[in-house]
């Protein structure tokens, strides 16, 4: 699911109109009022991963979170694992193969330099 704005994050937390996230991906601008909604809506039931900071410039508010036992990931740190991972025949390097069971929940940012809408 992909919310166009920040402010649905809440009710898309909470709902039972869909299985609830495991994981929520979330630009860096966005990382400090994402964290705090999703440890009251989810607590540590939820995983938060931090796109667009190579320079871990939100480092204290993902420690923090850390702290209270959240679960938190920076995607440089993912795709590095990933980029020393083997790669299967037939597979490209940066190809994402499957999530399994996890069910994702992005937040859209309009961030020019990714190319977001």
């Amino acid at each position: 699911m992909i919310l166009p704005s920040p402010v649905l994050l809440s009710s898309a937390l909470s709902s039972t109109a869909h299985p609830q996230p495991a994981v929520v991906v979330v630009h860096a601008s966005l990382v400090d009022d994402v964290l705090e909604q999703v440890w009251e809506d989810r607590g540590d039931k939820a995983g938060v991963l931090v796109v667009g900071d190579p320079q871990k410039e939100q480092y204290r508010v993902v420690e923090n979170a850390k702290t209270r036992g959240m679960k938190v990931a920076w995607w440089e740190e993912i795709w590095e694992v990933a980029e020393k991972a083997p790669t299967e025949k037939g597979v490209l390097p940066g190809t994402l193969i499957s999530l399994g069971a996890h069910r994702v929940l992005l937040i859209k940012h309009r961030c020019p330099y990714l190319r977001c809408a």
